[in-house]
C-alpha cells in the first residue's frame, strides 16, 4: 500500500498543474498582467515567446516579436509611470485567456480604454494576444 501512494505521488507530481493546460495559460498571463503593472519589463518579456505576435481582430500585425515588445514597452513604462491594466473579467478555455480589461494610461482615476485581449499560451509563454478595443472605460 505503501508503494502504491509512492508511485501515485510521484505521478502526480510530474502530471500537475503544468499538464493542465488552462491552468498554466492563467498562471502566464496574470505574471504577465502582474508585470506590466509593476513596470517590470525584464518580468513582463520573460511570459513571451520569441517571436509573439499582438494583432488586431482582424488579424493585423500591431507588435512582432519580444525585441518590439521591449522596445514599445520600455517606452511606455518610462514614460506612464501610471500605466495600469485592470482586470474586469477573465475566462480561460484550454490554452487560451480572454481577458476584459480597462487599460489606464495615466492611473485608475483617469479615462481608460476598454478593451478584450485573448492570450493564446503554449509552453508556459504567451505566443500571441488578439485585442480589441471596445471602448471607453471609465
Amino acid at each position: 500500500m505503501i508503494e502504491l501512494l509512492a508511485a501515485l505521488t510521484l505521478f502526480a507530481a510530474q502530471d500537475g498543474d503544468d499538464a493542465n493546460p488552462r491552468d498554466m495559460a492563467e498562471r502566464t498571463v496574470a505574471a504577465a498582467i502582474d508585470a506590466h503593472n509593476a513596470h517590470d519589463l525584464e518580468g513582463f518579456l520573460a511570459t513571451m515567446a520569441e517571436d509573439v505576435v499582438f494583432l488586431s481582430l482582424d488579424g493585423d500585425v500591431l507588435v512582432e516579436g519580444r525585441a518590439a515588445v521591449a522596445d514599445i514597452w520600455g517606452r511606455r513604462f518610462e514614460e506612464r509611470p501610471n500605466l495600469v491594466a485592470e482586470i474586469l473579467h477573465r475566462t480561460v478555455i484550454g490554452n487560451r485567456v480572454i481577458d476584459d480589461e480597462l487599460l489606464c494610461l495615466n492611473g485608475l482615476d483617469q479615462p481608460c480604454v476598454q478593451l478584450v485581449a485573448i492570450y493564446t499560451v503554449d509552453d508556459s509563454l504567451i505566443q500571441t494576444m488578439h485585442v480589441i478595443q471596445t471602448g471607453g472605460g471609465n
